[in-house]
């Protein structure tokens, strides 16, 4: 009888982690170029768009991408092309139904070319978030305020070329 609730306790979180872990899209970026990037995220659905633009008001263009199913989990991937060196564009991916939150990036410069109105690269390493949420929150928070204090008040995505997230 004991192990009957065992099993049933250790399936039950297992599928409230499998259901929690599909109930939003979190995409993330790769291989930014001058002209390039790819945008990638894990959903259970099969479909793969992103759509994006130069203002957030204004997502005006579509990819249809593809996914590679890999354990049961379907890994989606979208490279887009032909976009303006040194450009911010905004971008939301959807997945049947659901879609994410409408985010950011901006493409590289070409090779020789200032990044920012200073000409300065300037990058954000953050590590060894261990998925605490509130740890990780409080660090991004520390990061931003940092960021403000050095470069003025505006967007931190103004002040600084990448962001980069190591593991351990």
């Amino acid at each position: 009888m004991f192990r009957k609730k065992i099993s049933l306790l250790i399936s039950l979180i297992t599928f409230l982690f499998i259901t929690n872990s599909f109930s939003q899209i979190d995409p993330y970026l790769q291989a930014v170029s001058p002209n390039s990037i790819h945008i990638n995220w894990i959903y259970s659905e099969e479909t793969s768009k992103v759509i994006y633009g130069t203002s957030p008001d204004n997502l005006e263009n579509e990819v249809i991408g593809s996914y590679d199913d890999f354990c049961n989990y379907n890994y989606h991937s979208i490279k887009l092309e032909n976009l303006a060196p040194n450009t911010k564009y905004y971008y939301k991916v959807m997945s049947g139904n659901l879609s994410s939150d409408i985010f950011s990036f901006k493409t590289l410069p070409n090779p020789g070319e200032a990044v920012t109105q200073d000409g300065h690269i300037r990058l954000l390493i953050l590590g060894d978030n261990q998925l605490n949420n509130e740890r990780y929150e409080k660090f991004v928070r520390a990061a931003k305020k940092k960021i403000t204090e050095k470069y003025g008040p505006g967007s931190p995505d103004d002040a600084v070329t990448s962001i980069f997230m190591v593991g351990d």
